[in-house]
């Protein structure tokens, strides 16, 4: 069996997208990122995976470190998948500190068969399909990124960023 995958970045050609973020309660990120990303994206409890958290407790000012992930399929061939990381410390005593969260996301298309019909196959799903598919996908998922991060910027109180898209005039 042959494998053809291709990986597309979404926020290209930056790879990550950043919020810094300083102030009361910076743990409230990892809450608000677990309580809100299955709605946002519309996913399943076995799409949303919280891979790991980490925290040093030994000193003052606590740090942590977090990963969240997201796929969402988006058709046979093709699944986005979302990463969320953040790193930051508080303080013990009055809980104020900072946290930087770091997003990343691409789109996976995977394409299993024969080589004897794989070939064929792709090349007439890229000529007829792929450019206009490819396109809507990008723009859905950078879509997802933006205004994931605008959600976390809401619950902090800070300002909101505007989303692009294809259609916008810039100038």
């Amino acid at each position: 069996m042959a494998v053809i995958k291709i990986i597309d970045e979404c926020l290209a050609p930056d790879k990550f997208i950043h919020f810094d973020y300083s102030g009361p309660d910076p743990w409230g990120v990892a809450k608000k990122i677990s309580e809100s990303a299955r709605g946002f994206f519309h996913l399943g409890a076995s799409a949303f995976y919280f891979d790991r958290i980490n925290w040093d407790i030994s000193g003052d000012p606590v740090s942590f470190w977090g990963l969240w992930k997201c796929e969402i399929p988006t058709s046979r061939w093709s699944t986005i998948w979302i990463y969320i990381r953040v790193q930051g410390d508080k303080g013990k005593t009055n809980n104020v500190g900072k946290f930087t969260m770091r997003m990343n996301a691409e789109i996976i298309t995977q394409f299993e068969g024969w080589k004897l019909f794989l070939r064929p196959l792709y090349n007439l799903y890229s000529y007829l399909f792929y450019n206009k598919v490819k396109r809507r996908l990008l723009e859905r998922c950078t879509g997802f990124v933006l205004g994931f991060r605008n959600e976390i910027k809401e619950h902090f109180n800070v300002q909101t960023t505007e989303i692009p898209s294809a259609q916008a005039e810039y100038g």
